[in-house]
């Protein structure tokens, strides 16, 4: 896998301004800077502050002048490549106001990861090993706005960007303290469940840097989220937990859905960067078939390995930490 910083002009004001990972774009003659970019190569989207004014044709083939939004200068988005670059049929050259013509010949479509954090430029440039102030002009490989950095830089400048979200900033009374059991309390299996996820979240997931960004997390409507997490890119990730889901228990998926989505509004995301899980010793098929269709991660864990767990120094160890206790059998 290679790592990739692309350079982008801000939108047009005739475009969508959330339009911020609309792919790698590299001009005709400098395509073979890209010559390494693959799917699945991470990619990190630069945007600028400014961008050349574009002049473009109505139907009626009259010329006008469209300018750039303000840009915000910095890293705004991580992302990962769909596949290699290649070329974008139907280009044409773009004319701008200063006389210049570019044309963005060779393409390569971006998945968005996140756009929840940014990356100031000053910030990125020491990273990179640059001096503070250079604004990027003539940027990449071939001058072309793409850069192959290193994993590490890359990692560097992941963490800046997942460190650069918003705190917080709804801090309203709770309703009600109960968790949507019924006031029926938390049973033990529930509880070391919940706090094996919450404590190996990387294990479980199968992916690496995940972090448990809380547990039993308070909504102001009464609701609690068994555990928000946060991935490795910053999206957050609303766990419900559940000892087991059959074919007719559908309360975990709408709690999974509900959690993801006001965990976006509460940790300050952006639309769209968030995930749902349900998480449970057993799922039945039908279940997990839904899940899928509904764009739930759902992720069976084996109740041996969680009472092994809890029976390890290192499990009684966490567990001693947690005001929280489960009701006795």
């Amino acid at each position: 896998m290679n790592f990739w910083l692309t350079t982008h002009w801000p939108p047009r004001i005739d475009d969508d301004p959330n339009d911020i990972a609309n792919g790698v774009w590299l001009p005709e003659g400098r395509e073979t800077a890209g010559s390494d970019l693959k799917e699945g190569d991470k990619v990190l989207v630069y945007q600028a502050r400014s961008g050349r004014p574009e002049i473009r044709k109505k139907i009626d083939g009259t010329e006008y002048v469209v300018p750039s939004i303000e840009g915000k200068e910095g890293i705004i988005a991580v992302c990962e490549a769909q596949c290699e670059i290649y070329e974008y049929e139907g280009s044409e050259p773009t004319k701008y106001v200063d006389g210049s013509e570019i044309w963005w010949r060779w393409h390569a479509p971006l998945t968005l990861l996140s756009r929840s954090g940014f990356v100031p430029r000053e910030r990125m440039n020491a990273i990179l090993g640059y001096k503070l102030n250079f604004n990027l002009h003539g940027f990449g490989d071939l001058h072309s706005g793409l850069k192959k950095i290193t994993e590490d830089q890359f990692n560097n400048l992941v963490t800046i960007f997942k460190g650069n979200v918003e705190t917080i900033p709804y801090k309203t009374k709770v309703i009600s303290a109960e968790n949507g059991r019924g006031g029926e309390g938390e049973s033990r299996e529930h509880f070391l469940l919940k706090m094996y996820v919450a404590f190996n979240p990387s294990k479980v997931i199968d992916e690496s840097n995940v972090q448990t960004f809380e547990i039993e997390y308070p909504f102001p409507t009464g609701d609690r989220a068994d555990i928000l997490l946060l991935d490795k890119f910053g999206k957050i990730l609303g766990v419900e937990i559940e000892v087991s889901v059959n074919d007719d228990q559908i309360e975990g998926l709408l709690q999974a859905i509900k959690y993801r989505y006001m965990s976006e509004l509460m940790t300050t995301r952006k639309l769209g960067d968030s995930r749902a899980l349900l998480i449970a010793y057993i799922i039945s098929d039908k279940m997990k078939l839904l899940c899928n269709e509904y764009d739930i991660q759902c992720i069976e864990v084996d109740k041996s390995i969680v009472e092994q767990w809890s029976l390890s120094d290192e499990g009684k160890s966490k567990l001693a930490e947690q005001r929280l206790q489960p009701d006795a059998d």
